[in-house]
């Protein structure tokens, strides 16, 4: 992720509720009547029905949280995932409505990776950051944190 976690996660949040106003108020139910929508949100239901019937245990021995309220985390975590389902749909409409779609996705993708390709080589030919002091063998997006290409 060129920006981090923040941005990507609310733009799905916003668009996921967006697309589920938006199809409650125009009743498109047959978007969600297929059964790739289906098997997702029994999927999902396993998910909550076992973070329900968990204790944490699992949670807290890994993540080392040991504060209690790994319940409540486990629960959190699984009932967010149903943003996911509603964002697939969303993506589903968009591609059978729009005929653009494919054409902005791709030219998204395509701007996306041109900029964090330019950062890689700027960095890999003069060994600086764009906006930052010289770090050495160490390459990223641009931006200070996740470095993720190592030159050595």
């Amino acid at each position: 992720m060129t920006t981090g976690s923040f941005i990507p996660d609310f733009l799905l949040t916003l668009i996921s509720l967006t697309f589920l106003i938006y199809s409650i108020k125009n009743k498109l139910w047959k978007y969600y009547k297929n059964n790739f929508f289906y098997l997702l949100f029994c999927f999902w239901l396993i998910l909550v029905i076992g973070s329900l019937t968990s204790d944490g245990y699992i949670h807290e021995k890994f993540n080392n949280d040991y504060t209690g309220n790994s319940f409540l985390n486990t629960l959190k975590n699984s009932i967010t995932y149903l943003r996911f389902i509603v964002f697939s749909v969303a993506v589903y409409y968009l591609s059978l409505n729009y005929s653009n779609f494919y054409k902005h996705t791709y030219m998204s993708f395509f701007i996306a990776l041109s900029i964090a390709l330019f950062f890689a080589y700027f960095q890999l030919i003069t060994g600086h950051l764009i906006f930052f002091d010289n770090i050495k063998d160490l390459f990223s997006n641009g931006f200070r944190e996740n470095f993720r290409i190592v030159w050595r």
